[in-house]
């Protein structure tokens, strides 16, 4: 454990630099997706390039990079957001996320191509 009093009774900590980011605003939420969706996509590359597969050595980081995303973010969002990273970002195929409406049971598609689409989705259909 980290004992503060060795560093005395005047200790004041400020940070420098930038404000703590806001993960409820749409660039916040943005910069994330996107960024998972570069790690991911770069683990693919090295693979597809030189044959190397980091899923056991990069398996730990993305778990808890998930697992800091459900303290952030409703559980729904998060899945919504891990869909899209895993199964929904293949280049050159349409992101559909498929709802179905639980009293009717219509099913209706929407097709969420872009971090921006994904934020305002949620926004219009998930007020809460």
């Amino acid at each position: 454990m980290f004992n503060m009093n060795n560093f005395g009774k005047h200790l004041q900590i400020k940070q420098k630099g930038k404000k703590k980011p806001n993960p409820n605003t749409k660039k916040t939420f943005v910069e994330i997706v996107k960024t998972l969706c570069n790690l991911d996509k770069r683990s693919f590359e090295l693979e597809d390039k030189f044959g190397l597969i980091f899923q056991n050595y990069e398996e730990e980081f993305y778990l808890t990079i998930e697992s800091l995303l459900y303290l952030i973010y409703d559980d729904w969002k998060v899945d919504l957001i891990l869909w899209y990273v895993y199964a929904g970002d293949i280049e050159g195929e349409p992101n559909i996320l498929y709802l179905k409406d639980e009293e009717t049971e219509e099913e209706t598609e929407v097709e969420i191509n872009s971090p921006e689409e994904l934020y305002d989705f949620i926004k219009k259909h998930f007020k809460k």
